[in-house]
């Protein structure tokens, strides 16, 4: 997860997170709206991330090895 190493030590829009991750804007909101995803904050009709949450997250997001042979 080398975007991790990308988040700044400031509170990110949540615009800034989708550029860094890679996941789409749109996702990141489904997310807030279900419940999933790193903690974030309103502030002033703005969502904003702390960045020790998302650096949280997504090191608690358990890695999947996908196991295909090909035959």
């Amino acid at each position: 997860m080398e975007f991790l190493n990308k988040v700044p030590n400031r509170l990110i829009t949540a615009r800034e997170l989708s550029a860094i991750t890679g996941i789409a804007a749109g996702t990141l909101g489904n997310w807030r709206s279900t419940g999933r995803g790193p903690a974030f904050m309103k502030i002033g009709g703005g969502v904003f991330y702390d960045p020790s949450d998302v650096r949280e997250f997504f090191l608690s997001v358990p890695k999947i090895r996908a196991t295909w042979e090909g035959r």
